[in-house]
């Protein structure tokens, strides 16, 4: 809390959704790195929380 105050501050949905998009974004950027270098990004997965394998 002393770190993220505003974290406490959140509803349990605000705090999913926080998470969702942060992942979401996350995955987006390693997918164009991989692209970037020249690799397949295709199979990095955006989908939170839950995963396909």
């Amino acid at each position: 809390v002393r770190v993220w105050p505003e974290l406490a501050q959140m509803s349990g949905e605000e705090l999913m959704e926080m998470q969702a998009v942060g992942y979401y974004e996350k995955q987006i950027s390693f997918r164009n790195y991989l692209q970037g270098q020249g690799k397949d990004g295709s199979t990095v997965n955006t989908s939170w929380p839950v995963q396909s394998h």
